[in-house]
């Protein structure tokens, strides 16, 4: 059985160093959802995005990609 320990370990990289791992999306379609995230977490994230002058969605976009790629 596939380990489903989903805690995340920490890292050392930004989003900018990880862009050359991921794939960008050979569309422009997105997928609504409804995630619910820790208060810190998600100022945290929108500060990072406003600071690296990019969209929230694709900072999550990214992190997600980068950590599907590390775990797959």
């Amino acid at each position: 059985m596939k380990n489903m320990n989903l805690t995340p370990q920490a890292t050392h990289h930004i989003i900018q160093e990880l862009t050359h791992t991921t794939t960008q999306a050979t569309s422009d379609e997105w997928k609504a959802t409804g995630l619910k995230v820790r208060p810190d977490t998600w100022k945290r994230a929108k500060r990072y995005a406003a600071d690296h002058e990019m969209k929230l969605q694709n900072l999550v976009d990214e992190a997600f990609r980068y950590y599907l790629n590390q775990t797959n």
